[in-house]
């Protein structure tokens, strides 16, 4: 292996040669322990991760929630995907006559994240992170 010096020396002869690449010192080709493997290619997630193509026809849960929330004229309901943290969230957004607003996030197997308004709310600093970082998707309004 080039010692310091070696490599101070070689650079100070390089700077008197008209060709610098034929004065730098060669790599230490003799140790064939070391091992060099490229990084793995890190794919970023989507909604297909959550086993599915169409979420709103596919994923029971969502597909009942959707139904059951747009019998009427009153109810309005909103449904958004993003990745968050890796993670493929669904952001369902409730409206009641314009006048009380309810969301809630979930995973793909509608393990909450967070929620908030109505009378009980969790997590809200995480939803105001995913409101900073996130570009939603809508998939479904009425």
């Amino acid at each position: 292996m080039k010692t310091l010096k070696t490599l101070i020396i070689a650079a100070l002869m390089c700077s008197y040669l008209t060709n610098c690449q034929n004065a730098a010192p060669t790599p230490d080709t003799t140790n064939t322990n070391v091992v060099v493997t490229p990084p793995t290619p890190v794919t970023p997630p989507k909604v297909e991760d959550c086993g599915v193509k169409n979420p709103l026809e596919e994923l029971v849960w969502l597909r009942n929630y959707v139904k059951n929330y747009t019998k009427d004229d009153i109810s309005k309901i909103r449904v958004y995907t993003y990745i968050y943290q890796n993670k493929v969230l669904f952001e369902i957004q409730n409206m009641y006559d314009q006048s009380v607003h309810i969301f809630h996030v979930v995973d793909c197997k509608q393990n909450p994240v967070c929620s908030f308004g109505g009378f009980a709310s969790y997590n809200l600093s995480i939803y105001d992170e995913i409101n900073k970082t996130v570009t939603k998707t809508l998939i479904f309004n009425n």
